[in-house]
């Protein structure tokens, strides 16, 4: 009989609740599954696939019990084999056992996990009698995985990239946890971004997480920086909360979030304790010497009741939602001296009706907000989140409600974690890295203001320039001694601002390319050197 993909992915699913009653464990107890005599570490399997001699190969993270496993290569046909990786590795992990039973319509990828996940554990000190009384050992040619080098507690680590070493006022005003811990650092790796290893310290006294260091990882610097948010971030929560449990999702770095999540547990399990038995705690100040109490917080900005200045809306003034009937909801992460403001989906600004009734334009258009486009990059994703503050953020970009909008909100919240908005000044750098693979020619830029002085052809010219990571957003002539009739034909009413849509429509890389203006080309030449100059100041190598 055909079995046609949709099949075949209901079938596996269907499988999946009878699994746990077809798995069966010999030394399994009231409390569950016996623990297995795992040593500790990460450890590698492969096992031929469905297509015979192309290898799965897996990746189990174990002490005593089995914590993780992953997929780190394969050949399988995705829509296949995903699904059955998913229910293979649940029920494996649920039963602390490989004595399950294959699926249906998926024998050959089912299995070549199974054996997989046995060859890894081989490794471990684990014997095939125990994962699957009376299963016929493989044959010794098909494991080609040399075993990894175990960490341990007497490695010296290496120093730490992300260091959340706390002052000791701080680590007096940490919360005590609900569990007790042999006192001292263990280590422990889960994988990361693309697979990579997250390697992480964890320091615990008597009843408390007193630290948490990542000490190698690989997870994405570069772009929108998620995952640098997350490092941070998640550590932070768990400290101040002493338990695993209740931490942000932090949408765009899940897998960074989870490796994080993933160790620390592994290290809670080695230290004596049960992730489970640790009940979050709440501090309700930021622990002495630290800015936010570590968290997540969501934001809602009514619609129709404040002006742009969050006063009560009067007369005339301007609303600060452009919708009188759509609220807006923000949701924000915090470590304890660092903030994230989500953009995009349930945990941030949603798109349509989902999270603001605000007014959406085509990307770039010319002059005019986009929330699709560029105003809400700009205002949210770069300035607030790359300067960490809402000081100094130039919000007259056409989107003047929304932009206030977003920075009320975000002060909102970081007051309710305990910090004042206007304490925070912006950095003065910026931190992200390029994409890899990124052409070095690409403009990117530390978003942000920048006011240059230029010669124009009557003196000096002021003008003041706002930049995204990537585009520029705004461009403002503050000073000039221009002569009124030249000045019109570049950049007054009657020229309807030609200069400055040029530029625009150019963009930063094609400034070369921009026609001046004949009859007053000094003057329009004044205004693209002063670009051309805030870019060159802006410019990230």
């Amino acid at each position: 009989m055909k079995i046609t993909k949709s099949t075949l992915i209901f079938i596996l699913f269907a499988a999946f609740a009878a699994l746990a009653s077809c798995a069966s464990d010999p030394d399994e107890s009231a409390d569950g599954p016996a623990l297995l005599p795992i040593r500790q570490g990460v450890y590698t399997g492969v096992a031929s696939g469905y297509l015979g001699d192309v290898h799965i190969e897996v990746e189990v993270d174990a002490v005593g019990r089995i914590f993780r496993i992953d997929v780190t290569a394969h050949e399988e046909t995705p829509g296949f084999a995903y699904p059955t990786f998913e229910i293979m590795r649940a029920a494996i992990i649920e039963n602390q056992s490989t004595n399950i039973d294959l699926i249906t319509g998926a024998t050959a990828t089912s299995r070549a996990f199974r054996d997989g996940v046995e060859d890894a554990l081989l490794q471990a000190g684990v014997t095939l009698a125990q994962l699957r009384p009376g299963a016929t050992p493989p044959p010794a040619d098909i494991f080609v995985a040399e075993t990894p080098p175990e960490i341990t507690t007497e490695t010296p680590p290496p120093a730490a990239i992300i260091d959340t070493t706390l002052s000791e006022a701080a680590l007096a005003a940490l919360p005590v946890a609900t569990a007790n811990f042999t006192p001292g650092e263990f280590i422990a790796v889960a994988a990361g971004w693309q697979e990579a290893p997250m390697t992480v310290q964890v320091t615990f006294d008597e009843n408390r997480i007193t630290d948490i260091e990542i000490l190698e990882h690989d997870e994405s610097m570069y772009g929108s920086g998620w995952a640098f948010r997350a490092l941070p971030a998640v550590p932070d929560q768990i400290l101040v909360r002493q338990s695993t449990q209740d931490i942000d999702a932090f949408t765009g770095a899940t897998i960074t979030r989870n490796a994080v999540i993933y160790a620390v547990e592994n290290a809670i399990t080695q230290a004596g304790a049960e992730p489970s038995q640790l009940t979050p705690q709440f501090i309700d100040a930021p622990l002495p010497g630290d800015r936010f109490i570590p968290g997540f917080i969501e934001i809602n900005v009514p619609a129709g009741t404040m002006d742009i200045y969050g006063n009560p809306l009067a007369g005339d003034a301007m609303r600060m939602l452009y919708s009188e009937d759509d609220d807006m909801n923000l949701r924000l992460s915090f470590g304890r001296n660092e903030f994230h403001l989500h953009s995009g989906g349930a945990f941030g600004l949603g798109q349509g009706a989902e999270g603001h009734g605000e007014s959406i334009y085509e990307p770039g258009v010319i002059g005019g907000g986009a929330l699709g486009g560029w105003w809400f990059r700009q205002v949210v994703n770069h300035q607030i989140n790359d300067t960490q503050s809402t000081q100094n953020i130039d919000i007259h970009t056409g989107a003047t409600m929304s932009a206030a909008a977003i920075i009320w909100g975000v002060e909102q919240a970081m007051s309710a974690q305990g910090a004042n908005p206007a304490d925070i000044t912006p950095l003065s750098h910026n931190i992200f890295q390029r994409a890899p693979g990124a052409d070095a020619a690409d403009p990117f830029f530390i978003p942000g203001i920048y006011t240059v002085t230029v010669d124009g052809w009557g003196g000096p010219m002021v003008v003041r320039v706002t930049l995204d990571r990537t585009n520029i957003r705004r461009i403002e002539v503050i000073e000039h001694n221009e002569t009124e009739s030249f000045w019109d034909m570049v950049w007054g009413a009657p020229a309807d601002h030609v200069m400055r849509d040029a530029i625009f429509a150019a963009g930063p890389a094609n400034l070369d390319d921009v026609d001046l203006v004949s009859g007053a080309t000094v003057s329009a030449e004044a205004i693209l050197n002063a670009v051309r100059t805030a870019t060159e100041q802006a410019w990230v190598n």
